[in-house]
């Protein structure tokens, strides 16, 4: 390695990070709709440093097939699943949207939240 020449530029935490980014939104976007612009400002943010390092920080990375970005896109294919699967259990949730409480008889006993498969039927 030269003296002058930069450090090498190690694709896989890069899309680590973004994937990070995107499935850490989409399970909890619905819950915390303030997730989606953090996210945007993350990935934004994220876009332009990388840019800047690529043309003035890192060495000529090497040339390399487009597997890895493939994988990544299948890999972020399933966000919108998970974003469905989740917030749909986050609506159900009796507790916050149904001012249900269960009470306790004893304050040894674990209290039951009520959100389950069992009380999707009630909901309806």
């Amino acid at each position: 390695m030269d003296l002058y020449t930069g450090p090498d530029y190690i694709v896989h935490y890069k899309y680590s990070g973004v994937l990070n980014v995107a499935y850490v939104t989409m399970m909890y976007g619905l819950g915390l709709p303030m997730l989606f612009p953090i996210a945007f400002v993350s990935f934004f943010i994220f876009w332009l440093t990388e840019r800047y390092q690529i043309a003035y920080t890192y060495q000529l990375p090497p040339a390399m097939d487009d597997k890895m970005t493939v994988n990544a896109m299948n890999l972020l294919s399933y966000t919108p699943l998970i974003f469905l699967m989740n917030g749909y259990w986050m609506l159900s949730n009796r507790q916050m949207f149904g001012n249900v409480v269960n009470s306790l008889d004893y304050s040894t006993e674990q209290m039951s939240s009520g959100h389950g498969f069992e009380t999707i039927s009630e909901l309806s």
